[in-house]
């Protein structure tokens, strides 16, 4: 066949799609039918689907039947587009040898460089890469429907504004993989997590392993994940066993901010080596909810106050360890509890040890409402009458 499209409309309702040589696509393909395609290359040199022209349509647009990607290339070829190069509102997997790449998305209407995941639709990575993106929000992807992320790498994606690799209005779930190396200008070095008026929606992140590395917020808020919602749709971060690490936010919360009618569930996991430049919240920043059950925050750094949590609302730790991090000119290396916020901070279980700050409270600092039930704070410098042992475990 002389097009992908003609391949398509002339299959069967289970067929694999050969592509045998670099392709210039410079019209639309249409995905539309109740068909359960694979799409890959011909032989064991992956070949590339390389746009040539923009279009006011989507330029793969997948509405109906499944939709695999396999050793095959996606090169938006630094287009300029009116949307995202792919979207489904049905059932796509990223497998091994799939790449999407080099998709700019100009319309600042429009979410997602290379990839938008609409309302009902379900997209799931197992391996594969998505890289060098960019877009006005979701500088590779714009989740409405369900991500699932088990394996691959997203990295080096970019927004002008918010989510350097992912705007999330729906359900981000995360088991593995990488996503590193992402940038927005202003909040979600790596995810924005927000909600949808259009939809009455709000995003659900699910971050049950892999890592979140490397990220930054180059002039605002959160350098791997900002969550913001409404007091009608409140987005939930739930942390199992995901690694954010090495993140950098220009403001607050160097590995995650969490905003006014939000929630933060961390049950396991690490949060380390974060730093907030310029200001508070060197692990986490939070206006909202935050619930530590267990985990580790660990060795980050906020230049102002909360090295490894600023809480400026309600905050309840009943196990894990916050340790070794550092307020460099402030109060509170391990927790700051805002007391202009009237915020309230539990401590319930678990372990605040080997914490520092410049002015006060190396364990637990500031004028917020503060709590003791259970559990060790010990080994901060300085030290102040919340420390509950000379000695750590």
């Amino acid at each position: 066949y002389a097009t992908i499209q003609k391949a398509y409309d002339s299959a069967n309702t289970t067929a694999t799609i050969k592509v045998m040589n670099d392709l210039d696509i410079t019209l639309p393909i249409k995905f539309n039918a109740i068909k359960n395609i694979t799409l890959t290359s011909y032989s064991d040199k992956v070949n590339s689907i390389i746009i040539k022209s923009t279009t006011t349509d989507y330029m793969i647009n997948h509405t109906a039947g499944s939709l695999t990607l396999k050793n095959i290339i996606f090169d938006g070829n630094h287009i300029e587009l009116n949307g995202a190069l792919l979207s489904t509102t049905s059932k796509l997997y990223i497998e091994k040898g799939a790449v999407l790449k080099n998709a700019h998305n100009s319309n600042s209407s429009y979410l997602g460089g290379v990839l938008r995941v609409a309302p009902g639709g379900e997209a799931t990575m197992d391996d594969g890469l998505i890289s060098d993106n960019s877009a006005n929000a979701g500088g590779a992807i714009n989740i409405g429907g369900i991500f699932t992320m088990n394996g691959g790498s997203i990295t080096n994606n970019s927004s002008v504004r918010y989510g350097g690799a992912i705007w999330c209005g729906g359900t981000f779930i995360m088991n593995d993989g990488v996503i590193d190396s992402n940038t927005s200008t202003t909040s979600g070095g790596a995810i924005y997590a927000s909600y949808n008026t259009s939809f009455n929606s709000f995003a659900n992140l699910e971050l049950n392993g892999g890592t979140i590395s490397n990220n930054k917020s180059l002039s605002s808020d959160g350098g791997a994940i900002a969550v913001e919602g409404t007091a009608d749709l409140s987005p939930t971060v739930t942390i199992d066993g995901t690694n954010i690490i090495k993140n950098t936010a220009s403001a607050y919360g160097g590995g995650i901010m969490v905003a006014a009618y939000s929630n933060l569930i961390i049950k396991s996991g690490t949060i380390s080596n974060n730093k907030a430049l310029n200001n508070s919240g060197g692990g986490i920043h939070s206006n909202g909810i935050v619930n530590i059950i267990s985990g580790t925050i660990s060795n980050n750094t906020a230049n102002q106050y909360g090295g490894g949590l600023y809480c400026g609302n309600i905050c309840n730790m009943t196990g894990g360890i916050i340790s070794s991090n550092i307020s460099t000119t402030q109060y509170g290396g391990g927790v700051l509890v805002d007391g202009q916020k009237s915020a309230q901070f539990t401590l319930n279980g678990g372990t605040i040890k080997n914490n520092t700050a410049k002015l006060g409270g190396g364990g637990i600092g500031g004028s917020g409402t503060y709590t003791y039930k259970k559990g060790t704070v010990c080994n901060n410098k300085p030290s102040n009458n919340y420390e509950t042992s000379t000695t750590c475990p």
